[in-house]
């Protein structure tokens, strides 16, 4: 199981939930726990990356309204990496 970035708590997770299967787990590059004391988590972070963790704590509309809003930048990215023919 591997993780980075956000996707290391989700593979830490997993790998404990799934313990009869996940034999390795490596989580990258991933956040310190969340409101650790005398951390300022924020920090050096991405002013995107702030807003969505905002989002995430304040609760689906809020992360839905960031999906609605970057999708067509998304899908443009997507559109522009795919190959022609």
């Amino acid at each position: 199981m591997f993780g980075a970035s956000g996707g290391g708590p989700h593979a830490l997770a997993c790998a404990s939930l799934l313990d009869d299967r996940v034999v390795r787990c490596l989580a990258a590059v991933s956040g310190a726990p969340y409101r650790a004391p005398g951390l300022d988590w924020f920090d050096g972070m991405a002013a995107g990356n702030i807003e969505a963790f905002d989002a995430a704590v304040l609760g689906e509309a809020w992360s839905r309204a960031i999906a609605e809003r970057e999708r067509p930048f998304q899908l443009e990215r997507l559109l522009l990496g795919a190959p022609s023919g």
